[in-house]
């Protein structure tokens, strides 16, 4: 968002029992950075449930929890993957929408809240109007994606993983492009550590502080107020 600085980290895929998920969010959270949690709602487990709850309860005000689709399910082909795109009606994307919420309101009651990062990073303006009509003020998909003049979209500037084909970047090759990148807008990254080594894993935790400090950090919500502070200032000047 052009003039907000910040650094928002986004923990992809998170709801099934993971323990590099686990490491991840823990070690993050301890140390103070404010992280946000993309859940799959039907990944949810209770296990899962009571682990984030307990980091939230152990280190107040560092994590959020915020909607990851509803499966996870690619609806699209090898070549097209999307949860949430051309192939499916608005009103099938919005049931969907409107029952993952009602799951991650019912597990983490003020911890949720409601921004959406759709799988894959695809969606389409069903999934717009679905999104706008459920209560969710913004998302967050892929940082060389235009505004879409509906929803507020916020991404990260760097994703640590590849995706054709699948691998993560080694720490030194993000900290190289974090380094070479602008610090007067939002940044961050989005971080997939079921998909890591344990050893890749433990040389992002050990970089991050590094680059990172834990007061640039922010959530979704933090964002949102950001936004509508300056959208309210703007409207009176005008």
């Amino acid at each position: 968002m052009k003039n907000l600085r910040g650094v928002l980290l986004r923990i992809d895929d998170i709801g099934k029992p993971e323990s590099l998920n686990n490491t991840a969010i823990y070690e993050l959270c301890k140390a103070g950075y404010k992280v946000t949690c993309a859940v799959v709602p039907l990944w949810l487990s209770q296990e899962t449930i009571d682990f984030l709850l307990y980091c939230a309860r152990s280190f107040p005000g560092t994590l959020e929890i915020h909607q990851h689709g509803y499966t996870h399910i690619n609806h699209g082909d090898s070549y097209h993957k999307y949860e949430y795109g051309s192939g499916r009606s608005l009103q099938e994307q919005e049931n969907t929408i409107r029952e993952g919420k009602a799951i991650l309101q019912q597990a983490f009651g003020d911890l949720f809240f409601p921004a959406f990062t759709p799988p894959y990073g695809e969606y389409d303006e069903n999934t717009l109007q679905a999104l706008a009509r459920e209560g969710f003020p913004i998302m967050s998909t892929f940082a060389d994606v235009e505004s879409n003049g509906i929803i507020l979209d916020v991404a990260p500037t760097i994703d640590c993983f590849e995706w054709d084909p699948p691998r993560e970047w080694p720490w030194e090759a993000v900290a190289y492009r974090w380094q070479r990148g602008s610090r007067d807008s939002l940044e961050g990254l989005i971080l997939h550590p079921r998909l890591m080594s344990e050893e890749s894993l433990q040389a992002y935790l050990f970089g991050i502080p590094k680059i990172i400090g834990a007061a640039e950090t922010v959530h979704f919500r933090e964002i949102v107020s950001e936004h509508n502070r300056r959208d309210k200032q703007d409207r009176q000047v005008i």
